[in-house]
């Protein structure tokens, strides 16, 4: 998404002049002037045109500061700024926390707790679902969840280890994806390792007659 702005240089001076110019965004953000540079006779104006590619995975109400600076030729120290100010509406945007890694023993399960923020700027209402990389049952609770903007809520992904997994290593991709239909998805990685347990060893019972 490109935010334009639009302004006009106005050559006040009593001379003609050659005016460059260069724009700085405070968040980073790609900016482009145009003309990057032009030539004014004494009294004339002309337009001006500054382009902000915004980030798409940007958190709602970010603010960015953009300065755009025209300098003259015909004197170093002659130079006028213009402020064009930023404010991300990212209507949806959400964040996923935190990668983790459990162990279990097989025949058990591993819960893991995770907490889903709505970054943008409308209420959503966000699917969730789990894939085991080893094909392991994994469920997410609650399944559906709706927030309002800035609200966060906690999920938990509980997966059950089969018998005879020992020794095993799986891998849990959970998900929320928003219900707009836009891209807005984002995901965590858990690591399972299944370990062995307790062993219990049982010996017969033998009666002896006296």
């Amino acid at each position: 998404t490109v935010q334009t702005y639009h302004h006009t240089i106005t050559n006040s001076g009593s001379l003609a002049d050659h005016v460059s110019f260069a724009a700085d965004s405070s968040r980073g953000w790609t900016v482009n002037v145009t003309p990057a540079a032009l030539d004014l006779a004494a009294g004339a104006h002309a337009p001006l045109t500054v382009t902000l590619t915004l980030p798409a995975d940007g958190a709602n109400g970010l603010v960015d500061v953009t300065q755009l600076q025209a300098r003259s030729q015909n004197a170093a120290q002659v130079a006028a700024v213009a402020v064009d100010v930023t404010t991300l509406l990212n209507p949806d945007s959400l964040a996923l926390a935190a990668d983790q890694s459990l162990e279990a023993s097989a025949n058990h399960s591993a819960v893991y707790q995770h907490t889903l923020t709505n970054h943008g700027a409308r209420m959503d209402t966000f699917l969730c679902n789990a894939v085991s990389a080893q094909g392991w049952t994994a469920n997410v609770a609650p399944p559906v969840v709706t927030l309002s903007p800035g609200e966060a809520t906690s999920l938990t992904l509980t997966v059950a280890v089969p018998d005879a997994a020992t020794g095993t290593t799986d891998t849990i991709t959970i998900t929320a994806i928003s219900s707009y239909g836009t891209e807005a998805r984002v995901s965590n990685t858990d690591t399972l390792l299944v370990t062995g347990g307790r062993s219990s060893i049982y010996l017969p019972l033998v009666l002896r007659n006296k």
